[in-house]
């Protein structure tokens, strides 16, 4: 099991919230409507625990990361169209580890997964390069 230690803390070059300053519901919300700075404090309120479950799954940390950051991206272009939620934590880890799984099956499976404005589609290389 991992200490606490062994877990590499993120940097953020913004300024700290204040934990109790707003609920995860009222920053959805204004996330929502287009407030980039309450995506911001929603990551930086998961982001060390996204982390600590994508390894439990993975020790790649470089996958960890770049799988946290492209469920942060999707959510922005994505958020006209998602609706409500009831735990604004509930729905972070369960789309992580969506994203997550995907990017490891695709891993094993040699095929390079793309993503581009209209919906995503699977590159398969003709050859396994090791």
């Amino acid at each position: 099991m991992l200490a606490t230690s062994d877990i590499p803390r993120i940097k953020h070059d913004a300024r700290p919230c204040e934990p109790g300053s707003f609920s995860d519901e009222v920053l959805w919300a204004s996330f929502k409507n287009g407030n980039q700075l309450a995506l911001s404090m929603l990551y930086k309120r998961n982001v060390q625990a996204l982390y600590s479950y994508g390894r439990q799954t993975s020790r790649d940390h470089d996958l960890i990361l770049d799988c946290i950051q492209e469920l942060f991206s999707r959510l922005w272009v994505k958020r006209d169209t998602l609706a409500a939620v009831n735990s604004v934590k509930s729905y972070l880890f369960k789309s992580f580890r969506r994203t997550l799984l995907r990017q490891i099956i695709a891993k094993r499976n040699g095929t390079v997964p793309f993503i581009n404005q209209t919906g995503a589609f699977e590159f398969i290389p003709l050859l396994k390069i090791s």
